[in-house]
């Protein structure tokens, strides 16, 4: 075989794995892509920002309030109303991700805007959800966070800071989510998270944020 026929077969074979090697690792479209980028380039209000503390009464009757869990935990908050269909179409890959995670330190919470407990509850029951879920009364920590749409996700670090902001469905909860909760699963680990005193100490000097921008509704 001469040197251009052994050449012209090396880089076949080349694109062949290559190609093997993309469709194994599963890669994804472009607007998933996207999604994963658009994540953790949090709009510029949230930019530096220390998480609103909250507190929110679960379903299930306990409550969960966010200073008590601030630099122990990675904390994701999901905003979403029943009706929202990409919220619906995302509870999968929330309900997958937290049970892989639910061990560590690290929790994952669905806040309603605001509607019955009756279609919260059959919401809960349709679609299998396995994390924690509150209902918004008087939409009060969605208007902290500045929601402007459903679904909209919410990472807060172990520094106590919003490290993520998403709105629009998540498409792939573990690369959305697997690299900053690593980063901030060491942390924790180490004991280095954000005290609780000094989480609220530099949440009071901060200034609140009003929504600025124009109402979106769902996507």
């Amino acid at each position: 075989m001469n040197n251009n026929k052994l050449l012209t077969l090396t880089l076949a074979l080349l694109v062949i794995f290559i190609i093997f090697y993309l469709y194994s690792k599963e890669q994804r479209t472009g607007e998933e892509s996207d999604k994963v980028f658009d994540l953790f380039n949090r709009p510029p209000e949230w930019q530096g920002r220390y998480a609103p503390d909250l507190e929110i009464e679960l379903i299930n009757g306990e409550k969960f309030r966010l200073s008590d869990n601030v630099g122990k935990k990675t904390v994701i908050l999901n905003f979403f109303a029943a009706w929202c269909r990409p919220c619906r179409e995302e509870m999968p890959e929330l309900n997958d991700y937290y049970e892989k995670h639910k061990a560590e330190p690290f929790t994952l919470i669905g806040i309603n805007a605001d509607e019955s407990a009756d279609r919260v509850k059959d919401f809960l029951k349709r679609f299998g959800i396995r994390f924690p879920l509150g209902i918004d009364r008087g939409n009060k920590i969605q208007t902290a966070y500045t929601v402007m749409g459903f679904p909209t996700t919410v990472f807060i670090g172990a520094d106590g800071i919003v490290q993520g902001y998403e709105t629009g469905k998540i498409m792939n909860a573990d690369i959305a989510f697997d690299a900053v909760h690593k980063m901030n699963m060491d942390i924790i680990v180490a004991g280095k998270g954000i005290r609780k005193e000094a989480y609220l100490k530099n949440l009071d000097q901060q200034k609140n944020l009003q929504p600025d921008r124009e109402e979106k509704g769902s996507r």
